[in-house]
């Protein structure tokens, strides 16, 4: 039998021409370039605006109400719908139901554990350690976005775990997972948390990509460097540790160039250049050893942690993430490669997305939300058809959009000088800086030598006084007898013995005149030696000061930069908005060849319909198709044959057993207790579906945001896995069991259809199915489970269920 798949991914212009009698289109071609978002409006209404007024061409149809729900299962749920979940949906006849559906899911228990779970293959890119605890970390993400924790604060307790004061917190796992290897570190944080892998610009400036220089490179690792693991020794807790002192010098291997000390710097942000600075006894909080892991007084992993939200770089990587997640790819894609020649595809929308996330505090829910309630995601899949075009407004654009090209590449050229200009001016205060780094060293121990001999100068000065000072106490007594013997003698002449003490007297006061001599001598000499010394202390003190006074303060240093900074994301907006118009200009070039190409060629006008239709998509005038995550495949697939609602069942029963410690916590309100048993079972869920789960990823995996290739390997899978044969079981709650208890062969289209493919089924299906019943069973009804297992089969293996369409 045929069961009817979804169109690939790949779609030909047969196909577009066959739905073009079916899809009606929502917008039809119009000169947009004046109808920019409104500021006021809701995100979502500005993030229609801002793709339409960068369209080229009709916009897509609205997908329909079956496509819709099974859309906004599998994004915002991580599985298919129910098919009870699903006949509710198509019935409810409200105009308001798609956004009703949509703020149901935002606020029900799975969106945090499919978020987490989207969080964890980010994070970890499917790779495994014992360091952290698995269900632990997975019940983290999950505690985290249950409870809206914004995405900034998640971002930093991964760089900077101490800051969550729990040494066991989960959160460390991000950078354990690196084993704290420093360049490990370095490469995924610039990639995860700033979308740019600069992980060749490690030994060399970028060979590719112009924007990486291995300066940025060595800016962030050394906010990482001084980081490294320690295991405790009496808990055996695994942690991280961190040093108070460790460079980051690099050198080029092409050309030696490089840096001894490397300041910390922000991808594309400003440089640390205020590090405080302490002694050898305040360096430390907790110094490192052999008992207990290091924690300097200032930490610059923290520094890096708490520079996030301010940097523009990490706030369009996160927009720019978190349209990816839902809608599949990014505006730059591959998200980890953000430089100016890999713009956006759309400028205006995503530093519409970057701002607003911003304003509303990183809140995923309220992102995710928006998104979701525009128009460009719920758009069908399906292109408009080639004969819906209308030229004369293609020619139009293209001649608005020629028109306006030359002078938005006159204003990014413009601003590239700026570019250029703001950097020499910030270079050259970092060349004094420089100079000044050069000339002090000798000036400083020139000082330094100068007060030591200063030092010396006073001290042999002093001793020198001392000297001359006790001559003089000793003299002094003396000569106050001789003038008392002179005085005697002069009374009482014939006195022998007087005389012979005037002589004596006489010789010691000579004698002592003369080593006071000898000793103000070298008292006068030494204050000539002390006074020099001084003079040459003030003078090597005014040679640094006046160096010193060259040099760029921090806060100036920052100014520069910043400004520098400034003037570097307006140039590349400019420069991004000039690419988009040659692309648009492109595109209507392409569309304006199509007929005379649909006429001559058919070959190629297939491939040339084809890069048109790529383009709308990524444009987002055309929905993407999206193959299912391992993830999705495997419980799509479970709920699609009955088996999720066992996991579910088992994930409550295990936790109504074993009750999360918290609810023993005094004074807890209910909600509170709601919202905890609530993420233990949705963590218990996880734990539950994990045999299945790692048995898909084992052959799906890959990741984030890889392309999707079908391999023989997988066809094998799911051909003969014993997991996906026992999901096909006639149990009596399984899809299987209950199509069997259905007599009429032709009562069973509708519901496989809707338990499979969130659709009812057509007519030509509902015929198809009803004869490869009849024909396969016949009168045998032990057959007739076997040919049910078949058609489940086909349909979970179908291209339809394999994409989010």
């Amino acid at each position: 039998m045929n069961i009817l798949p979804m169109a690939s991914p790949v779609r030909s212009f047969l196909a577009c021409a066959i739905f073009a009698s079916i899809c009606s289109i929502a917008a039809p071609d119009r000169l947009l370039a004046d109808t920019p978002p409104v500021a006021n409006e809701p995100l979502h209404q500005r993030i229609d605006a801002a793709v339409e007024h960068s369209a080229i061409g009709p916009m897509a149809a609205l997908c329909t109400d079956a496509d819709f729900v099974r859309r906004i299962y599998l994004d915002l749920t991580g599985v298919i719908p129910s098919h009870e979940q699903v006949e509710t949906f198509l019935a409810d006849d409200a105009p308001d139901k798609r956004a009703r559906l949509i703020d149901t899911l935002i606020e029900g228990p799975e969106f945090a554990r499919h978020f987490a779970v989207q969080l964890n293959v980010l994070l970890l890119d499917r790779r495994t350690d014992t360091t952290v605890d698995q269900k632990a970390w997975e019940a983290y993400l999950i505690d985290s976005i249950a409870r809206r924790k914004p995405l900034d604060q998640i971002f930093q307790e991964l760089i900077d775990p101490s800051g969550t004061d729990d040494p066991a917190t989960p959160a460390r796992k991000f950078l354990l997972n690196r084993d704290a290897e420093p360049h490990a570190m370095t490469r995924d944080v610039g990639r995860m948390v700033f979308g740019m892998d600069m992980q060749c610009a490690q030994c060399h400036d970028h060979p590719i990509i112009d924007d990486y220089y291995q300066a940025d490179y060595y800016g962030l690792f050394a906010f990482l460097n001084r980081t490294t693991k320690f295991t405790d020794p009496k808990s055996k807790l695994i942690v991280l540790s961190e040093k108070a002192e460790g460079e980051a010098p690099f050198e080029s291997v092409f050309t030696g160039e490089g840096r001894e000390t490397t300041l910390p710097r922000v991808p594309w942000g400003a440089t640390l250049y205020d590090e405080p600075t302490f002694s050898a006894e305040e360096a430390y909080q907790v110094k490192p050893d052999k008992e207990n892991a290091g924690k300097p007084s200032f930490s610059r992993r923290e520094a890096l942690a708490k520079r996030l939200s301010e940097n523009e770089q990490f706030r369009r990587n996160i927009a720019n993430r978190v349209w990816a997640l839902v809608l599949g790819r990014g505006l730059v894609h591959p998200t980890d490669f953000h430089y100016a020649e890999n713009p956006p595809v759309n400028p205006e929308l995503l530093a519409l997305l970057t701002d607003d996330l911003a304003q509303h505090k990183f809140d995923l829910h309220y992102a995710v939300r928006q998104i979701v309630l525009s128009k460009t995601y719920q758009r069908s899949c399906e292109p408009p058809a080639p004969e819906t075009l209308n030229l004369a407004d293609i020619r139009s654009r293209l001649d608005a959009l020629t028109q306006r090209q030359e002078p938005l590449i006159a204003a990014a050229d413009q601003l590239k000088e700026q570019v250029e200009t703001t950097k020499v001016v910030w270079q050259e205060a970092l060349a004094v800086n420089d100079e000044v780094a050069e000339q002090l060293p000798p000036l400083e121990e020139k000082l330094a030598q100068s007060r030591t001999a200063a030092e010396k100068a006073t001290a042999e000065h002093a001793e020198a006084q001392k000297a001359y000072a006790a001559l003089t106490q000793r003299a002094e007594p003396i000569q106050t007898v001789l003038t008392a013997t002179k005085a005697a003698i002069e009374k009482v002449a014939d006195e022998p013995a007087l005389k012979e003490s005037l002589v004596l007297l006489e010789k010691r006061s000579g004698e002592l005149a003369a080593e006071m001599t000898t000793a103000k001598a070298e008292l006068d000499k030494k204050m000539e030696a002390l006074t020099a010394a001084k003079k040459m202390v003030e003078t090597t003190e005014a040679e640094v000061a006046t160096v010193l006074a060259k040099r760029i303060t921090p806060e100036r240093l920052t100014e520069l930069e910043l400004a520098h900074l400034s003037v570097v994301s307006e140039a590349g907006k400019a420069d991004a908005t000039a690419r988009l118009a040659q692309a648009q200009i492109e595109l209507c070039q392409s569309i304006l060849d199509y007929p005379a190409i649909a006429l001559s060629d058919s070959e190629k006008a297939e491939v040339a319909w084809e890069a048109i239709v790529n383009r709308w998509t990524l444009q987002g005038q055309v929905a993407p198709l999206k193959p299912l995550t391992p993830e999705q495949l495997a419980a799509s697939a479970m709920q699609a044959t009955g088996f999720l609602a066992r996991s579910q069942t088992a994930a409550q029963a295990a936790v109504e057993k074993t009750p999360p410690k918290a609810l023993e916590a005094e004074g807890i309100t209910d909600e509170e207790k709601a919202l905890v048993t609530q993420i233990a079972v949705q963590g218990e869920m996880l734990n539950q579906l994990r045999g299945s789960v790692n048995q898909f990823v084992g052959q799906f995996g890959g990741l984030s945001g890889e392309e999707f290739q079908a391999t023989v390997n997988q066809a094998l899978f799911l051909g003969n896995s014993p997991t996906v044969n026992n999901w096909l079981a006639a149990a009596g709650d399984t899809l299987v069991g209950r199509l069997n208890a259905t007599e009429q062969p032709t009562a069973i289209a509708d519901p496989l259809c809707l338990a499979v493919l969130s659709r009812p089924a057509t007519l030509d299906e509902q015929r198809e199915i009803a004869n490869f019943l009849t024909e396969t069973v016949g009168e045998e009804a032990g057959k007739r489970p076997a040919a049910l297992a078949e058609l489940v089969w086909a349909m979970i293996t179908s291209n339809e269920f394999r994409f989010n369409h």
